[in-house]
Formats: structure tokens, C-alpha cells, sequence
């Protein structure tokens, strides 16, 4: 039975910085990684072909239309019904990547698929990274994500919230009905050796890796990883109210997060 393990989060979360951590220790992503760019220099760690995968279910599923990982509002996945030949592929897929019946990959829109992919392989472990949905916000609106909503930046940080908070949504809906799922919370996560030890005991148990050895405060950079929130405007703290209300319930899944 292949032992997998999927790095997820909303995007813009440090989910790229995690996978560095991963991948420079030897744990197997495969070879056809995305290539870094000016918004990610660091790289991505993202699979090309899951990606593309990923994309084709979500755009055929999201009626927003802006993209296929662009959801504003709740999906209703219960109503998506992939169809056999999309859970075939999936599979198929995966099976592919496979290493010593070991693989491990990271997609932002892994977190939009939880159900998707646990049906398929039961033996699957899911790290969702949790981060401040003003770090997020502002992250997807300098980095342009936000111009095909509005060309107002107050407008571009209420689409981008409205989008982080569909992401984890969906992480804690999951994890309220599933034990599959570990919710770590980023910049502690890159900061406080307590994390290392968690992660490290993970992968020994999920995919039997002995003495896994991550070192995840050596894949902090401070440039990168800001730890004091910004300050908002009085106009964006009535954006976020639903946003911390959320922020704070997925804190307490975090067995380390204060």
C-alpha cells in the first residue's frame, strides 16, 4: 500500500517554504517540479502534472469562472460527482509517482480536493499550513492575483479573503469528520523547534521514514517570512471578521499554536 503525503494550505501560506524543508531532506516529490519565479525564488515544489490535474477538476466545477482556484464562495462538493474516469486518472497519477511505495507532493488546491484524494488512497496523510489571512491577502494582491477581480485595492484584499477563507473552510471541514489531516501553523511553524520534532515524528509514522531529521527553522527566511501581521485599516478589519473567526477555530487544531 503506497504511504503518501500531501502538503496543502491556501495559497500564498509558506507552503512552498514546508516543501523545501521536505524535499532537501530526500523525502521523493518526483522531477517535474514547477520552476521558481520572481514571486516564489525559493521554488514552488509543485508537481507540473498534479497541478494541471488539480486545475482541469476545479475549473470544470468552479461557476465563478475567474480560475480554477479562484473560489469566492463555499463549493458545495458534495454535489461535484467526479466521474469514474477523473477518479481512475487520479489514481493512475499518483501511482506513477510512486517511489518505494512512497510520494509526496504539495498543491494549494489539494485543499479544495481533501475528499477527492482520501477516497482514492486511505493510506494518505494531509499537512494543511495555516497563515494569517492578512499575511495571504496582502501576498495575493502584490503579487497580482487580485487585478483580474478589481483594479481598487481595497475591492483586491476583499476577493482575496474572501478566497482564503473558502480554503480553510474546506481544511477544517475536513478535519472535523477525518484524523488524517495535521493543521500546523506558519511563521511558528518555521521558528519554534517543537514543529521540527512534531513533523519529524509524522513522517516517521505516516511514512515510515526512519530518523526523517527536518530541520525546518533552516528553511526560514526573514526576508520572506514575516512574522508581525500588519496592521489594518478600519475598512480592512470589517473585511476580516468572518476571517479571524475562522483564523482562531483552526488555531485550536494546532497542537502547538499560542
Amino acid at each position: 500500500m503506497p504511504r503518501l503525503l500531501c502538503i496543502c494550505g491556501m495559497h500564498r501560506s509558506n507552503t512552498s517554504a514546508f516543501a523545501k524543508a521536505l524535499h532537501g531532506a530526500g523525502l521523493h516529490f518526483d522531477d517535474a517540479l514547477m520552476e521558481a519565479s520572481s514571486a516564489n525564488i525559493h521554488g514552488y515544489f509543485e508537481d507540473k502534472d498534479i497541478i494541471n490535474f488539480e486545475q482541469k477538476l476545479l475549473q470544470k466545477r468552479n461557476p465563478e469562472k475567474q480560475g480554477g482556484w479562484y473560489f469566492e464562495s463555499i463549493p458545495n462538493t458534495q454535489d461535484w460527482n467526479f466521474t469514474a474516469e477523473e477518479y481512475e486518472q487520479g489514481k493512475a497519477l499518483i501511482l506513477s509517482k510512486l517511489k518505494n511505495d512512497k510520494f509526496v507532493w504539495k498543491s494549494p488546491r489539494s485543499s479544495l480536493l481533501l475528499t477527492f484524494w482520501n477516497s482514492l488512497f486511505k493510506n494518505i496523510q494531509f499537512v494543511a499550513i495555516v497563515r494569517h489571512p492578512y499575511f495571504v491577502a496582502r501576498s495575493l494582491q502584490q503579487r497580482g492575483d487580485m487585478w483580474k477581480f478589481s483594479k481598487l485595492k481595497p475591492k483586491q484584499l476583499w476577493h482575496a479573503y474572501n478566497i482564503w477563507y473558502v480554503y480553510n473552510f474546506e481544511i477544517l471541514q475536513y478535519q472535523q469528520s477525518n484524523t488524517n489531516i495535521s493543521i500546523l501553523h506558519t511563521p511558528n511553524l518555521f521558528v519554534k523547534t517543537e514543529y521540527s520534532n512534531l513533523v519529524n515524528q509524522l513522517l516517521e509514522q505516516h511514512l515510515n521514514i526512519a530518523n526523517p531529521n527536518i530541520d525546518l527553522a533552516a528553511n526560514y527566511d526573514s526576508k520572506l517570512l514575516k512574522t508581525k501581521a500588519p496592521t489594518p485599516s478600519f475598512y480592512e478589519k470589517s473585511l476580516t471578521k468572518k476571517a479571524m473567526k475562522l483564523y482562531q477555530a483552526l488555531n485550536t487544531h494546532d497542537p502547538l499554536f499560542n
